[in-house]
């Protein structure tokens, strides 16, 4: 080898490791795998965590790969119509519950405490035997044993919710207080509500069914209300939905019992998972779930049970989320894209979103396996016309689809001159279109403080760079840069960056703007928690969240950059 080779070689070599100090990081790995730390400058299904910020209105660069529950908020805010407290507080838990696993869908502790609950009150009452609530342990993949296997389908559900958990703590509650922890009624009363609950699991050895006995006629008339009560609900988690319904029937005709009111509230839920299990091939037990619509009807026209209207509402929307989808989905559309139009808005938030998934998949592939149960009802003919029913739902599909029908977007803007309908054209705008002019000029004044700004600031230079106005280009974001930094999430800040990278006028520009603060580094890759947040104590929704701060890393535009086009000296010159 030469001087000369040696010399490059070795200068290769320093250069080389230069730039590995400046790319590497160090992150913890887990023991198996390897599963290597991956670097997101960009969150492409979600907003920047913590979510709180977006709920508030922070929406920075709209991604039209974010799941559409996102871009319902995003559209909320843009049409001037931000969430009330309590619809942010609804819609930080409806991301948290599809964002985090945990035993029971959308509430990842509650079932855990509200069974702690339980047996810290089961434990006051004098002499109770703690091997009774063996029956709770662990089956299968069900760490507290609380699912069920289905008779028919087969397939495992969630059988005693969290609230049968509170239900039974709360009233033991109230007849320790009544009689005594030692007394004989109190005793009597749990026996009968560990059978209760020795249903809520399935018995892979005995598939037991557990029924309490009937109360003694000398029991006090409030125990007895009670057993009846007890007895109608082991049915219930039994699976013998005839009998519940039967029982709870009786004791709602019984004005006496103080269970009255909720026992008509559980004949429709009776109705209701009589609806959802029995049905052939997993396909819905209809004249059950009419009969369950009904009675939640009934119940909501009698104005003597407004303390159970809430529930009734609840498990309505249910029922016609399966019997009546389009209707449905016409309801939920009005209600969230309206500010505090919704009781219900985190349940709300989901059905929507499920059934925006449903119509989808139907429209792309009538034949797609995996949706939900619906009514025969609810095919394709059945859902035409949906989009074009609601401004909201128009708005999202035409952000998630902007390449495939940009003139509607214009023709909207057009027609309302709405800040929706101004990001969604301008996003499906290319360089080169009529239009780009125009909503060049009607963005061209937009306040930093507007929820849109992030996104106009992107696709006007988007656009610009790509119409050849790449001075326009590069002042604009220099401007933004300069005095808005601080408001643009990771995600958006990275992606204005790397626009500006592209526009860099000189070798210290490409290396000013080719380093750039990772959103979050994900281990196992999904795009979703980042692992100083799912690692930590942090809820996904905690405002005083931030990222762990990492070293500036190269993003793929400026490792193409680097690795392909950059001669040798200008390496040499960057590492230095």
């Amino acid at each position: 080898m030469n001087i000369f080779l040696r010399r490059s070689a070795r200068k290769n070599f320093a250069v080389a490791a230069l730039l590995a100090a400046v790319i590497y990081f160090a992150a913890p790995t887990p023991g198996c795998g390897p599963f290597l730390p991956d670097a997101i400058f960009t969150y492409s299904v979600h907003p920047d965590f913590p979510l709180v910020k977006f709920a508030r209105g922070d929406l920075g660069v709209l991604q039209p790969s974010y799941a559409r529950s996102y871009l319902v908020v995003a559209y909320r805010n843009l049409a001037s119509a931000p969430l009330t407290e309590k619809e942010q507080r609804a819609a930080l838990a409806a991301w948290e519950g599809r964002l985090t696993s945990g035993w029971y869908p959308g509430k990842p502790d509650a079932g855990k405490t509200a069974i702690q609950n339980w047996l810290a009150e089961r434990a006051k009452v004098c002499g109770a035997d703690k091997t009774d609530q063996t029956r709770l342990g662990s089956f299968g993949n069900d760490p507290l044993g609380i699912s069920r296997m289905a008779s028919e389908p087969y397939q495992f559900f969630y059988n005693c919710l969290p609230g049968a958990f509170s239900f039974a703590s709360s009233t033991l509650e109230r007849r320790i207080e009544k009689f005594g922890a030692d007394s004989r009624d109190v005793k009597s009363w749990l026996a009968a509500q560990d059978q209760v609950l020795a249903n809520c699991p399935s018995h892979p050895d005995t598939n037991g069914t557990f029924i309490p006995a009937a109360a003694r006629p000398d029991d006090n008339p409030l125990i007895r209300s009670d057993r009846a009560y007890q007895i109608a609900a082991a049915n219930f988690y039994a699976e013998d939905f005839p009998k519940a319904e039967a029982l709870f029937a009786e004791i709602a005709a019984d004005k006496s019992s103080p269970w009255a009111d909720t026992a008509r509230l559980l004949v429709a839920r009776s109705y209701i998972r009589e609806g959802t299990l029995s049905g052939n091939d997993g396909k819905l037990n209809l004249p059950a779930m009419v009969k369950a619509e009904r009675q939640l009807q009934s119940i909501l026209s009698d104005k003597s049970l407004s303390n159970i209207h809430p529930a009734a509402q609840r498990l309505l929307g249910f029922v016609e989320f399966r019997l009546h989808p389009r209707e449905r989905l016409l309801e939920l559309a009005a209600n969230l894209s309206r500010k505090d139009g919704s009781a219900n808005f985190e349940q709300d938030l989901v059905d929507y979103t499920l059934l925006l998934d449903q119509w989808n998949t139907l429209a792309n592939d009538p034949g797609a396996e995996g949706a939900p149960a619906l009514a025969p009802a609810a095919d394709l003919k059945s859902l035409n016309g949906l989009r074009t029913a609601n401004d909201m739902t128009d708005w999202i599909f035409t952000m998630q689809m902007p390449e495939s029908d940009p003139p509607h977007a214009f023709e909207q803007w057009q027609k309302m001159h709405s800040l929706p309908w101004l990001v969604a054209a301008l996003s499906a705008s290319s360089a080169d279109s009529a239009a780009a002019k125009l909503l060049l000029a009607a963005s061209a004044n937009t306040s930093p403080d507007s929820p849109a700004f992030a996104s106009i600031t992107f696709h006007r230079a988007r656009i610009l760079i790509g119409s050849g106005q790449s001075d326009a280009a590069r002042q604009g974001l220099d401007r933004v840069l300069a005095d808005n930094r601080e408001n643009f999430p990771p995600s958006s800040l990275n992606l204005t960056l790397a626009q500006r990278f592209r526009l860099a006028g000189n070798f210290d520009e490409f290396l000013k703007y080719a380093p750039r603060e990772a959103a979050g580094i994900v281990t196992f890759n999904d795009n979703s928690l980042p692992d100083d947040l799912s690692d930590s104590a942090f809820s996904i929704n905690a405002a005083e969240y931030k990222p762990a701060l990492q070293p500036p890393l190269f993003d793929a535009d400026s490792v193409r950059s680097i690795n392909h086009q950059l001669p040798l000296a200008m390496l040499e010159q960057a590492a230095n």
